[in-house]
């Protein structure tokens, strides 16, 4: 039994991706990274991840600008996230990590009084690069503005997305 891959997994490292989440577009970059941090800690969609210990979130300071496009200045330290998700559940973490920080996102550009500001987020997997099948990027990939309020579309059924059985 000790040299099941479950076991092995549980008590052993687990292989992990990791993915760097940054914040860009924004007068206050860092203060919108530990807000955005905080946000995905909360996010009921990870809460199994982080039970189980699949999904890691880690503060870290870049010496370099966040990857392109970026609104930055050149060699100014940036405050990311580093996301480390088990590989046994990559996919389903990061696509949920991802809704969550596009709803983070959309409730940022709620508050943007600015016009300079066009606050964007992207994940960029740190072994394969931006053109990775788990990158993401708000400036590339469509983001509603504006998701649908409980009971939006489809008042009959009342906002939720449970189908009729």
């Amino acid at each position: 039994m000790a040299d099941s891959p479950d076991v092995a997994g549980a008590a052993g490292e687990q292989e992990t991706v990791e993915l760097l989440l940054t914040v860009r577009g924004t007068h206050a970059e860092r203060e919108d990274v530990k807000a955005l941090l905080t946000w995905l800690r909360n996010a009921p969609a990870l809460s199994e991840a982080w039970r189980v210990g699949d999904l890691r979130l880690d503060d870290v300071d870049l010496q370099e600008g966040p990857p392109e496009p970026a609104d930055t200045l050149a060699g100014e330290i940036v405050q990311a996230v580093l996301l480390a998700v088990a590989m046994k559940g990559a996919d389903v973490i990061i696509e949920s990590a991802w809704q969550s920080a596009l709803t983070w996102l959309r409730n940022r550009r709620r508050l943007v009084v600015d016009e300079e500001e066009a606050p964007d987020v992207a994940f960029v997997d740190q072994q394969h690069g931006p053109d990775s099948g788990l990158s993401r990027d708000s400036a590339r990939d469509a983001v509603p503005e504006e998701p649908l309020e409980p009971g939006g579309e489809d008042r009959a059924r009342g906002g939720d997305d449970h189908g009729e059985a």
